[in-house]
């Protein structure tokens, strides 16, 4: 998914039937399906945009589970910059 636009639509698309929704649903479904768009939609979502934008290497996905951790790579995920690469400043 490198196309940022794509990204931004499927990250705001969920959230836009539950905020005409909430009102019929009952509280524990609500708090379901923020949990659910919070853990797992947004993981394996922002896992697969930077793995498409090479911004991590597939055996590095665990880095995405960690939370917090996947914020080092902000400007890749939300601005499609991808990061500098840390083992050439290494040498």
């Amino acid at each position: 998914m490198k196309n940022i636009y794509a990204y931004y639509f499927v990250i705001i698309a969920p959230i836009i039937p539950f905020y005409f929704w909430h009102n019929y649903l009952e509280t524990e479904w609500v708090v379901f399906a923020v949990f659910f768009y919070i853990l797992p939609y947004r993981i394996i979502l922002d896992t697969w945009r930077l793995l498409s934008l090479e911004a991590i290497e597939p055996n590095k996905i665990w880095i995405t589970l960690i939370p917090f951790l996947r914020f080092k790579y902000y400007r890749a995920l939300f601005l499609g910059i991808r990061p500098k690469d840390e083992s050439a400043t290494l040498s």
